[in-house]
């Protein structure tokens, strides 16, 4: 038996943890992009266009790279779908398609991955989540995303949307109690 609190080595066994971590982790990764893609009104990638392209990423870079223990793996696919909206927007002529792939290992990914990304935007709970952030006003749907997908600490983000520290510790707090009676902090780990 592995030690699954430590990384996971490139090749079969890394692919393996991401295959059996894929289920769980999508609909967090597919909440998060459609509201970061808010952000970026000209971009045309979709949450179902992160999601996908964040997979495919992993799986590739499994070939080569350790993959993160599973405590970990959550933050490192939002750094790889981080990396896939910031490189778009930046991109020069963003407005056309994401290259495609061509390796062996990445097309039978992408059937995989495409599948998936095909359930989620019908998945009850992801729809249910996309309900309740869009019932936030924007500050907090901010707040959301900074604080409680990215895990970043409340005075930082109010620095970076221009907001109050102190005000904004206590937005999030309240908006963490929200959280919880939503029961969203046990669904996916928002405002723990």
């Amino acid at each position: 038996m592995s030690d699954r609190s430590h990384p996971v080595d490139a090749g079969p066994d890394a692919r393996k943890l991401l295959q059996e971590q894929a289920a769980e982790h999508s609909p967090f990764l597919y909440g998060w992009a459609n509201l970061r893609l808010r952000r970026f009104p000209s971009c045309r990638l979709t949450a179902e266009d992160v999601v996908q392209e964040t997979w495919m990423r992993a799986f590739v870079a499994s070939s080569s790279a350790s993959v993160p223990a599973p405590q970990a793996l959550r933050a490192w696919l939002v750094g790889i779908a981080r990396n896939v909206i910031l490189e778009e927007v930046r991109r020069p002529g963003a407005r056309e398609a994401l290259p495609e792939r061509s390796t062996a290992l990445e097309a039978g990914v992408r059937d995989t991955v495409t599948s998936l990304c095909t359930q989620l935007a019908r998945h009850e709970l992801v729809q249910r989540f996309l309900a309740f952030a869009d019932g936030l006003e924007e500050v907090d749907r901010q707040l959301l995303v900074r604080c409680g997908f990215e895990d970043g600490h409340p005075g930082e983000v109010a620095l970076a949307l221009g907001l109050e520290p102190d005000s904004t510790a206590r937005r999030w707090h309240r908006l963490r109690e929200r959280l919880r009676e939503a029961h969203w902090d046990e669904r996916w780990g928002l405002g723990a």
